[in-house]
């Protein structure tokens, strides 16, 4: 890929809370989106990204420009639905922060991403190096990551993170997709745990409860 115009359609591994809205922000843009998870039991295999799909519509603030554009996301689950990932130009994992599990998908679907396509997760702050391991060489230069905070339609920071083996034209791809297409600000973070935005939160709380019992300060003092 050498720039976003390529981008003509996504898919989005994780119907959860930040998968489900970054599908909806893809679609807001106008891009088709291909939002898959776990086939549900029952008749119905994508019951479980159906019901995500109704929920985007009840959220607070709206993860939707307009509740149409969920005709843009397209339900599909891992059983029976991987041949859909070789149609698109950008797969963003977005599944529970669990490196195994991760791994484990990276396995299933990895012969289904077609060979110019990126792939991206959106992991708050697991090392993009180690999750690279499990790709053959043929992908590794093609995967990254890309951090959206929740909300992802308000939140305007994303963390883009390379690897070792990361191409160039792909982080730079990519930042243009995000800043030009989804009106993004891009920072580009090294592959340390938590990245930037989180490792900076994460030592400011402990700040606060270190000069909280420090000076014995109430609670109510400390979370005014």
């Amino acid at each position: 890929m050498k720039n976003n115009k390529q981008v003509r359609k996504v898919a989005i591994l994780g119907a959860g809370v930040m998968g489900a809205q970054i599908a909806a922000h893809f679609a807001n843009a106008n891009i088709p989106v291909v939002l898959f998870d776990l086939a549900a039991k029952g008749k119905d295999k994508n019951a479980a990204i159906k019901g995500a799909l109704k929920l985007l519509g009840k959220l607070k603030p709206a993860p939707l420009g307009y509740k149409t554009v969920t005709g843009l996301i397209e339900a599909a689950n891992y059983d029976d639905d991987l041949e859909k990932l070789k149609d698109v130009d950008l797969v963003i994992e977005a599944v529970a922060e669990r490196m195994d599990i991760k791994k484990s998908l990276y396995d299933k679907i990895e012969d289904y991403i077609k060979e110019d396509a990126i792939f991206a997760t959106n992991t708050s702050g697991l090392s993009i190096n180690d999750l690279s391991e499990v790709f053959p060489e043929r992908l590794k230069h093609r995967f990254c990551g890309v951090h959206f905070f929740n909300p992802p339609r308000y939140m305007h920071l994303v963390e883009i993170i390379a690897t070792e083996k990361t191409d160039q034209n792909v982080i730079d791809s990519l930042t243009e997709l995000l800043t030009s297409t989804l009106g993004k600000g891009v920072v580009n973070a090294k592959d340390t745990p938590n990245f930037i935005a989180n490792r900076i939160g994460v030592f400011s709380i402990i700040c606060t409860i270190h000069h909280g019992m420090k000076y014995k300060l109430p609670l109510e003092t400390v979370d005014a």
